[in-house]
């Protein structure tokens, strides 16, 4: 009876050490996933909601939401989040800080990054900083699509890194300008959801768009 009551107590237990197995599993590989990745926050300010009726003013309205809901949900996980804006905005950090559609926190202010040209990987600074925090994938948001974007998924992309696009979070200055621009980004980048960047940081073993 005992031997019938072992064997009935084993499978239980199988099954029970699988499940522990996959938590650490989905534990290691969600950390991991977060220390080595970030998001990029490109010319997300207020400079460029200037022009009401504007197709760029049109579209920064229709991915507002989605800018906001991928900002929050990276920063609920641990997420770092760069920022990078128009040196011409302003001459510090906090009036840049003030530039930017989206609430920034005093914390935040060290990672607002100037750029003085559309490819934000032209700013030493933050380049030397993604890689002194090991960070090798990049996600990009923001706006526009057919040039800041462009010229910043082509400029880390040229410098070793791998660059992924958000396709809700991204606008540009007419429809025709980013399906144009979409076809140009697939050579330096990997365009995903944003269901698959919720999903690959919440433990999933695929990234799938």
């Amino acid at each position: 009876m005992r031997t019938k009551k072992s064997k009935k107590l084993v499978v239980p237990f199988l099954l029970l050490l699988f499940l522990l197995l996959a938590v650490l599993v989905y534990f290691f590989y969600s950390t991991s996933a977060k220390e080595k990745s970030a998001l990029l926050v490109v010319d997300w300010t207020k400079e460029f909601r200037d022009e009401p009726g504007s197709d760029l003013y049109i579209g920064m309205g229709r991915i507002s939401q989605n800018i906001n809901s991928i900002r929050d949900f990276s920063k609920q996980n641990n997420m770092i989040i760069f920022y990078s804006v128009d040196q011409r905005m302003a001459k510090n950090k906090s009036d840049l800080a003030g530039s930017i559609l989206l609430k920034i926190e005093p914390s935040e202010l060290g990672n607002i990054y100037p750029k003085e040209e559309f490819d934000a990987s032209s700013s030493k600074a933050l380049v030397e900083r993604l890689r002194a925090e090991n960070i090798k994938d990049i996600y990009l948001i923001g706006v526009a699509t057919n040039f800041c974007i462009l010229e910043t998924a082509k400029g880390f992309d040229e410098k070793g890194f791998n660059v992924f696009v958000i396709k809700e979070g991204i606008a540009g200055h007419s429809n025709d300008d980013t399906k144009e621009s979409l076809k140009a980004l697939s050579l330096y980048s990997k365009l995903v959801s944003k269901t698959a960047y919720y999903t690959k940081f919440f433990g999933s073993f695929t990234l799938f768009s």
